[in-house]
């Protein structure tokens, strides 16, 4: 029996939050305001280019560009949320998956 989900795939950013958070806890990209802020700048451009009738693979690269220059733009550089935008900007998880995603992403944080 095989499980496969879209749920599967996003196990990646928060193993590279986990290793960040519990290994390098005083690098600036694993505080929590950066973690929080990077990955709600992050999916929220994701979502929004995930609206648009480009082809997938400029939807995803758009969407990681985009994010790093904002979150640079904010000073609040978070490594992991680039590829979550990645992720979102398939088109196949929305704004419900974004608040699971961070409830989740605030659970790490509440533990560490």
């Amino acid at each position: 029996e095989t499980y496969s989900s879209e749920w599967t795939i996003i196990v990646g950013p928060f193993s590279a939050l986990a290793m960040s958070h519990y290994t390098l806890t005083s690098a600036p990209a694993s505080q929590p305001l950066n973690c929080i802020v990077g990955q709600v700048v992050g999916i929220t451009i994701a979502i929004l280019i995930a609206y648009s009738d480009l082809e997938l693979y400029l939807r995803q690269s758009f969407s990681c560009a985009a994010s790093v220059f904002v979150m640079s733009l904010l000073g609040l550089i978070h490594p992991p949320a680039a590829s979550t935008s990645v992720i979102f900007s398939s088109g196949t998880l929305d704004w419900s998956e974004m608040l699971a995603f961070l409830m989740g992403y605030v659970i790490i944080i509440i533990v560490a």
